[in-house]
C-alpha cells in the first residue's frame, strides 16, 4: 500500500532520537490520508500542517493538523475532486493563520486541471 511517516528527530549532545508520530500506510481508503509527498508548514503557535495525497473520505487527499506539543493529530480539510485533487506539496500558512496550496488534479470535471485552495483549519 501507499505509505508515509510523519517523524521527529532531536538532538541530544552528540546523538539523534527518532520518534515515529503517526504512520501513514494504507490505501485509498485511509482515513487520515496516506502517500505524504511532501514537508510540514507550521503556524504561529507552533502546530504543524501536511498533506496527504490520497485517502480521507474521498480518497483524493487531506491536510492534516499536528498540535503543537502533543502531536495530535486532526484532519483540518479532506478533498473531494471538484475542490482539488492530489495536494502533493506543502501548504503555506498565512500571516492570518490561512492555509494556501496546490493540486495538480481536480476542479473542472472536464479539465481535471487542478486547483489553487485556501482554507481555514
Amino acid at each position: 500500500g501507499d505509505t508515509g511517516w510523519m517523524f521527529q528527530l532531536a538532538k541530544s549532545g552528540n546523538n539523534w532520537t527518532y520518534n515515529e508520530i503517526l504512520y501513514l500506510g494504507c490505501d485509498q481508503s485511509c482515513p487520515d490520508g496516506a502517500y505524504p509527498m511532501a514537508g510540514l508548514a507550521f503556524d504561529s503557535v507552533g502546530n504543524f500542517y501536511g498533506a496527504t495525497t490520497l485517502g480521507g473520505n474521498y480518497g483524493d487527499g487531506t491536510i492534516l493538523k499536528f498540535a503543537a506539543g502533543t502531536w495530535d493529530v486532526s484532519i483540518s480539510y479532506q478533498f473531494s475532486g471538484l475542490d482539488g485533487d492530489y495536494p502533493a506539496a506543502t501548504p503555506l500558512v498565512t500571516s492570518k493563520g490561512q492555509l494556501v496550496g496546490t493540486t495538480p488534479y481536480g476542479g473542472d470535471l472536464q479539465c481535471n486541471c487542478g486547483v489553487v485552495y485556501q482554507i481555514t483549519p
